[in-house]
């Protein structure tokens, strides 16, 4: 590899970031689930910290070049990452009524869907 990272540990970095990614969900759901009058997080608090997380995470990559720098970032962005999948749908739900929520979260999908496909192709070149 051109960081000196080799394919095996390439390998496990994506299994970290599985489950770093479950842990965060994880995480971010037990707050939601477990707020109480005294310590109540909003939605969208929660959504927009994940997101920040997710943004400050990936530009300390660019400090990285080690396997240990990589996996630390790896972790980090998972983390806030799989917080903020599950924080957007229940921020998601909690805006639209119940009626409306499969179709409002098919446009949520499609609005994330651009930059998933257009990214790659646009960094590649």
């Amino acid at each position: 590899m051109r960081s000196g990272v080799s394919v095996v540990s390439v390998s496990l970095l994506m299994v970290f970031q599985g489950v770093s990614l479950a842990c965060g969900s994880l995480i971010f759901g037990l707050v939601v689930i477990r707020s109480s009058l005294r310590c109540m997080i909003a939605r969208q608090y929660l959504c927009q910290l994940a997101a920040a997380g997710c943004g400050l995470s990936t530009l300390l990559l660019t400090l990285a070049s080690s396997f240990d720098a990589y996996s630390l970032y790896i972790w980090a962005f998972g983390l806030c990452f799989g917080g903020y999948s599950y924080a957007l749908k229940v921020y998601t739900y909690e805006l639209v009524s119940v009626k409306l929520s499969e179709r409002c979260w098919g446009y949520v999908v499609l609005a994330q869907s651009i930059p998933v496909t257009i990214g790659p192709v646009v960094s590649c070149t």
